[in-house]
This record gives structure tokens, sequence and C-alpha cells, in this order.
């Protein structure tokens, strides 16, 4: 928030009428968060809510009602039915705000649980990749055209939200959500919508058939913007790909114990964690508090580098299926820019004595995680468990042969404790 004063007062104050207000946020519309800050931010300055115009018809979808686990998806629907070549028909990307130029997409096998969908344009002209992703089934081996992709991840594949919302008359209705807010609804500026189809030119009435179920993510018709189809990029041998077999430690086939989010709740120390470089926190507490929709919200205080308390960190946890919730859960930092997904899941779990929580920021085209992107926090409902514990816990990681490249790291509670980092949220304040 910045505040401009242009004529100050001897006494140091500023005329109401000669007082600007400007509020910027990282995303175009005032989210719930900004919402609740407002006033306190305005009341600092001697200003009232109602002091500030907020800007109006900036063109967002107003996706608020519209919670992405309630969206209707295609029943019956299996990955090859996506498989091959697809002409973009009609789109609108509000996460870019771009003006949709001819693309084509191709989508083709990666590994057993994951498909290639690559869009190509014409840059300088030649036909090019302009964006490749991964996507997968939500809910595995639901055949249901609910999946995850990777769309709006850049440096480390993280997951987001896409949906199938109708497929039909070789035509093909897509929703990806690559901004997902808190309450589980999808904010207006991760929201893209395509209409693919087989054909360049299919029947009008098809497509309009089709925008009928965009009214399930609380989007008209009338939002799409239509592309110029040609076929310039031709029908390639490029567009068909390679695949690359599964790893047998894929994320997908490591174990995911499946809990209710009340056992796992309450206070974990933690005994031992995967060395990190880039995040250097030890002899973390962490406190997990039930949500409703069978999410956690997760609260870790730790001791830094200089051995200085540090916390609590917030993040949240999701099921990844929400149909279905089966221990696979996805998680993520409550931090300013992250919105993307990484699996989370329990490859270990005692509800009264101990648990391993794995929890990935990488995710690569053979299924694993990438050793950057792999975190392990063994945990303990005591301070300080026997040793017996912590050798049931490293034995529960060792005995899956996965993870023999991580080095663990032990780590003890004794003296000082970053417990009262936590203690706000443990008695009801967060």
């Amino acid at each position: 928030m910045h505040l401009a004063c242009y004529a100050e007062r001897e006494n140091g104050t500023c005329p109401r009428d000669k007082t600007e207000v400007t509020l910027l946020g990282r995303s175009r519309v005032l989210t719930p968060a900004m919402e609740e800050k407002l006033e306190a931010l305005m009341t600092s300055v001697c200003l009232s809510r109602e002091d500030l115009q907020l800007t109006k018809d900036i063109g967002l979808p107003a996706t608020s009602s519209c919670p992405l686990n309630n969206v209707s998806v295609v029943e019956n629907f299996y990955d090859q039915r996506l498989t091959g070549v697809w002409y973009g028909l009609r789109t609108r990307d509000y996460s870019t705000g771009k003006h949709p130029s001819s693309f084509i997409v191709s989508i083709t096998r990666n590994n057993a649980n994951t498909l290639k969908m690559r869009r190509w344009t014409i840059q300088n002209r030649t036909c090019a990749v302009e964006k490749s992703v991964y996507i997968k089934q939500a809910c595995k081996g639901s055949n249901t055209g609910d999946y995850i992709s990777t769309m709006g991840s850049t440096f480390m594949l993280r997951w987001s939200s896409m949906k199938v919302l109708r497929f039909e008359n070789s035509l093909v209705l897509l929703y990806w959500c690559m901004k997902e807010a808190e309450d589980g609804t999808c904010m207006p500026d991760g929201v893209r919508v395509d209409v693919l189809g087989r054909s360049r030119r299919p029947p009008p009435e098809n497509i309009n058939r089709l925008l009928t179920s965009l009214s399930s993510v609380c989007l008209g018709a009338n939002i799409l913007r239509t592309v110029t189809v040609t076929d310039a990029c031709g029908r390639r041998s490029s567009f068909q790909g390679g695949s690359v077999p599964l790893s047998s430690c894929a994320v997908d086939l490591l174990p995911a114990q499946t809990i209710h989010p009340d056992q796992i709740s309450g206070l974990w120390y933690e005994t031992a964690h995967s060395v990190d470089s880039m995040l250097q926190l030890n002899k973390a507490l962490t406190f997990y508090k039930p949500l409703p929709g069978q999410r956690l919200s997760m609260f870790l205080a730790a001791e830094g580098d200089k051995n200085e308390c540090k916390g609590p960190l917030q993040g949240t946890m999701r099921p990844r299926c929400h149909r279905n919730p089966n221990g696979r859960m996805l998680g993520r930092l409550r931090i300013p820019g992250v919105s993307l997904w990484g699996p989370w899941q329990l490859l270990y779990f005692q509800q009264n004595t101990s648990a391993v929580v794995f929890t990935c920021v990488d995710e690569r085209p053979d299924g694993t995680c990438s050793p950057l992107g792999t975190k392990l926090l063994l945990m303990s409902r005591e301070p300080n468990p026997s040793p017996e514990v912590r050798q049931q816990l490293k034995a529960a990681i060792d005995q899956l042969g996965c993870f023999d490249h991580i080095t663990i790291a032990d780590a003890a509670h004794e003296g000082a404790s970053c417990r009262e980092k936590l203690d706000p949220v443990m008695q009801g304040g967060a």
C-alpha cells in the first residue's frame, strides 16, 4: 500500500482531500487474505475501508461460487481419448491475458501414469513448442475427467487442477486452474479454458453445445475468444514424441497411509529430516489442524542455521482425489507467489507414536522426485523418543529402497525449544 500527501500541514498531518492511497497486489482481484488486512491498513493512516474505491470491471470471471471439488467432469473417460493431435478452436487465458494465436495441441503417452501435452505455435516462421505440460488423473484408476497438470509450473514441476468438462463429437472442453485459493475455488487470474477439436472447422452448433458446460465453473460461453485456425504446423512426426518407463520409485507407487485428518492433528516433534541445501531448518515442531473437506493446515517452527527460532511456517494439504481420499494428498506452503501443489503423503504412520512425511516439489518425467525436491520428515509425538522408535522410522524408509541417495540427519530436542512460536496456533489463535 502506497500513501501520498500533496499538502502536508505544519503539524505533520495530511488533509483528507490531499491524501492518496494506492493498494497494489500480486493478484488482479482483492483476495480474502487482503480483505482481512484492509481495515487495519486504512485505520493506520486515519482512513476507513469505505474511503478506498476499488478498481472495477477488470474483465476477470467471478469464480468464488464454484469450488473445484464440485465441478462436473466427464465420467467413464480414459486417457487414450485425449491422445493425438488437436486444433485449438477457442480459448481464454486469464493467467497471461494474451490474445490467442493459432495453435495445435499434441498429446502423447509419457509413462504408464502420465500424458505429455505440447502446444505448438508459429514462432519466427517455424512451428515450435510454446508450452509443454504433463497431465495425469487426480483419482488414479477412476477413469474420469478429473486431472492434475504441471500447467503454470516453471523451474520445478508441481501440480495444478485440470478438468475435462465435456467430450463429444470429436471436441473437448478443458478447464485449467493454476491458482487455487485456500477455500478450494479458483482465483480468477489463474483460469484458462480451451476448446480443442479433431478437425479445423467443426459445426458451430457442436461447439455451442459443448460450451453449456462452462456454467459448472462459473463461466459463460461469451468469455472465450475464437482462434484463427491454420494448418501451418501440419501433422508432423514430431507430434508423436516418446515415452519413458515409469520408475519403481515413482511418487505414485510409494506407500500412502490412508488417514482421517483428525488422526494426525496435534503436535509432532522432528526426530530426523532429509538434508536440504535450500532450506536449513532443524529440530522442527509441526502442528497439524484439520480443516473442512479433508484438508489440513500445517504450522512449523524450527531452528535456522544460526540456531534462532523461525516460524511458524504455514502450509495447506488437501486430497489429490476429492471423491475418494486415499492418503495421496497435495501440499503447498502459504507464501506469496506459491499457488501450485506437490505430493504430500505418509510413508509410515502410527497415530500415537510416530510418522514419516514425504513431500515432493519437483516430480520428474519418470515419476520420481528429484533429489533437490525430495523432503522427508521423521516425526514422533514425544520430544525424544526411544532408540527403538527412531529405528522403526528409519527402517520404514530403508525398506523402500528409493531414498538411498538422500542424507538423513538426526534431531534431538534438548534445552530451549521453538514451541513458543506455535503456542498462539495451538491455543486456537489461527
